[in-house]
């Protein structure tokens, strides 16, 4: 059976831009850690820059689920 998504595009264009402004602010954050050589507040905010940005492109994708052609 088909699931329909219940969030409307609009909602999720906006937790879109504001996961996109965030992945902006850790970037900043990066660039600081880098310039005050922390290198482990440098690591560790990439790796979560890095998750951030698979979240924007997750949120964005619509998450459309084909009907399996067994059933």
């Amino acid at each position: 059976m088909l699931m329909k998504s219940n969030i409307s595009p609009y909602v999720s264009r906006i937790v879109q831009f504001f996961l996109g402004f965030e992945v902006l602010l850790h970037i900043l954050q990066v660039v600081s850690a880098y310039y005050e050589e922390a290198w482990t507040t440098f690591a560790l905010t990439c790796f979560h820059t890095i998750l951030m940005i698979i979240a924007v492109y997750l949120v964005g994708g619509g998450h459309y689920h084909p009907k399996n052609k067994w059933g």
